[in-house]
């Protein structure tokens, strides 16, 4: 499992310094537009050629990840290209996802246990990143 997760950590590093090289030729919103075409051709080949697995109704809201993930694309193309550069986006982002997965705990009522160590830290971490 731990191969697997820094598997993932290096494809969210290459995914940022890539969209961030496309977003330096291209625009943000060019690289945006090109990530989200190649997205759409590769789950197209899969929805072809795949079987098909039975999908249950999402709700309303569920659809709301393809706007948050443009606005990422975006976002990132901006920052990578900026004096922040890769190291400060990647840190900011998974700052940004922790603070706000404990919020979403703290909205469906779960207690921290702990967590407030961790959130601290990484978010201690994050500004030594970005402010040196």
């Amino acid at each position: 499992m731990t191969a697997l997760t820094l598997f993932a950590g290096a494809l969210l590093a290459t995914m940022v310094f890539l969209n961030g090289y496309l977003g330096s030729f291209v625009g943000a919103l060019g690289a945006s537009l090109v990530v989200h075409v190649v997205g759409f051709i590769v789950s197209l080949v899969f929805y072809l050629f795949l079987p098909r697995p039975r999908i249950t109704p999402l709700p309303w809201w569920a659809y709301g990840a393809g706007l948050f993930g443009a606005l990422a694309v975006v976002l990132i193309s901006t920052s990578v290209n900026s004096p922040l550069n890769v190291s400060g986006t990647i840190t900011l982002s998974f700052a940004g996802q922790v603070i706000f997965g404990e919020l979403m705990n703290l909205v469906e009522g779960r207690p921290f246990l702990g967590e407030k160590l961790r959130l601290a830290l990484i978010v201690s971490g994050a500004g030594l990143v970005i402010y040196g």
